[in-house]
């Protein structure tokens, strides 16, 4: 979802944000929590790629 103030700030600092879902929002599901974490957890691994991946550029790993 887009967010004016997440790319703000990406683009101010250099940055890389993640979203992640808090599960409060929409209909109620039977496998929500589920959905939603699986997508949370694809979201961190993202994340740790990318964190790696710079670590590697910067010769901080």
């Amino acid at each position: 979802m887009p967010n004016r103030f997440v790319d703000t700030i990406e683009a101010e600092t250099g940055v890389q944000l993640y979203r992640f879902s808090h599960m409060t929002h929409g209909e109620y599901q039977d496998d929500k929590v589920e959905v939603e974490m699986k997508k949370n957890l694809e979201t961190l691994i993202e994340a740790m790629k990318f964190a790696a991946a710079n670590l590697t550029k910067s010769g901080k790993a």
